[in-house]
């Protein structure tokens, strides 16, 4: 039970983090602030690292904090268990990173 809420909410904390680097970058392109091809490349490097940052860290810190509020944890055989949430925040990261660089470099069509 804990491990599926923690592993959702290490899914989703990674989305709305992603989500947010990409509002901001398509603010500064939109404002004329940041350059677009020098956003582009910012935008990847932070959203990549966020995304190993809370793919490493986020179930396991979730699943800690369930266990201060006494819900005990199953780790599965060896721990396999942080495996999951670990590539499915990559998979998940990356592809936000990919689609955010278009949203980044968003040009309206000119008729």
């Amino acid at each position: 039970m804990m491990e599926g809420a923690a592993f959702n909410l290490s899914l989703g904390l990674n989305l709305v983090i992603q989500l947010a680097v990409i509002y901001i970058f398509r603010m500064k392109v939109v404002r004329k602030i940041q350059d677009e091809d020098a956003a582009k490349i910012r935008f990847t490097i932070i959203s990549v690292l966020l995304t190993l940052v809370v793919a490493a860290l986020g179930y396991y810190v979730l699943s800690k904090v369930f266990e201060l509020f006494g819900v005990e944890s199953f780790y599965g055989h060896a721990g396999i268990a942080f495996v999951l949430p670990f590539v499915v925040s990559v998979i998940v990261g990356f592809l936000s990173a990919t689609l955010g660089r278009s949203v980044v470099g968003w040009k309206e069509i000119q008729w």
